[in-house]
């Protein structure tokens, strides 16, 4: 049967600050979107699963959260929580899934009706598939059954071996699986793990590659410093890692590059790792951003002053 149709002309104006559907809660600066799925991927060993359980551990202080996971076990997570947080919060709750989501669902439901679950965490989607999830069939499937249980998610992923390109030229990752993954999320990061991070700590960023309610926001960062059997979570800045500021997209690393001084077309090429084509196609496309200071060097406009 289904739900019936909503005139949309019975129904006042919602008030954006009291509208839950594009409600956001910000937890490190990280937009977690609480009626809407959120995608996080990255290759193996990235901190994805340490970053979510962070996440759950935070929101579950407001709010019952049910952490699901196809992969590590409860025993890992039970460690990892209780160097996260001190106490333990005590409305997260796990359940280890041993079959595809679409076969676990009706449990989840249950549980979300019993312990008024608001939010989720479903760790990971390739794994919670019933087949593979580059199939349109399994990956609508995944994403209906998360529609159907009416809460906030986040969902983790794995990267495709397929890269796309920014506007640079230089590859961008993508969420292995399904393009439907990509259409159906509402919110995606991509994250990304500093290889040379110092003893006793991960640094990684998160790249954000689509918002569905408003413009893409600033990448973000963070370090977990792990001392003694304590894990604490920072906080930092995409640039201060160079690791992690070489996947910004161009735009940001040309105008972090000018920041610092004036350059000309061919240094800002060899700095941002790109030809002086592209760099010269994209001070033309930002005039607003970039200003032309003598014949040889480009560096950042003020109010006053535009690329020509």
């Amino acid at each position: 049967m289904g739900a019936p149709a909503i005139r949309f002309s019975d129904h006042l104006e919602p008030d954006e600050e009291q509208d839950d559907s594009l409600g956001t809660v910000l937890i490190e600066g990280f937009p977690v979107l609480r009626d809407h799925p959120v995608v996080i991927f990255g290759d193996p060993g990235s901190a994805k699963s340490y970053f979510a359980l962070y996440l759950a551990g935070e929101l579950a202080k407001a709010f019952p959260v049910l952490y699901l996971d196809w992969e590590l076990g409860f025993d890992a997570h039970n460690r990892r929580l209780r160097r996260l947080f001190d106490p333990v919060p005590k409305d997260l709750l796990y359940v280890y899934c041993a079959q595809p989501l679409v076969q676990e669902s009706d449990r989840i439901r249950r549980l979300i009706q019993v312990e008024g679950i608001r939010y989720l965490i479903g760790d990971s989607v390739g794994m919670a598939c019933a087949g593979r999830p580059e199939e349109a069939e399994h990956a609508n499937a995944y994403m209906r059954e998360i529609r159907g249980f009416k809460v906030g998610s986040l969902h983790l992923a794995h990267t495709s071996k397929r890269d796309s390109q920014d506007e640079g030229g230089k590859n961008e990752q993508r969420i292995y699986g399904s393009m439907f993954f990509t259409a159906n999320a509402r919110s995606i990061w991509f994250i990304q793990r500093a290889e040379n991070s110092p003893k006793g700590q991960i640094q990684f960023g998160l790249f954000p590659r689509k918002a569905s309610f408003g413009e893409l926001p600033d990448p973000l960062a963070y370090t977990l410093l792990f001392q003694g059997r304590r894990i604490h979570l920072t906080r930092t800045g995409v640039e201060e890692v160079d690791e992690l500021a070489a996947k910004l997209p161009l735009l940001d690393r040309m105008k972090q590059a000018l920041s610092r001084r004036p350059l000309s077309t061919k240094a800002l090429a060899d700095d941002v790792m790109a030809t002086p084509a592209v760099v010269r196609a994209m001070l033309s496309k930002h005039k607003h951003v970039f200003s032309r200071l003598d014949d040889q060097r480009v560096g950042l406009a003020t109010p006053s002053m535009d690329f020509e």
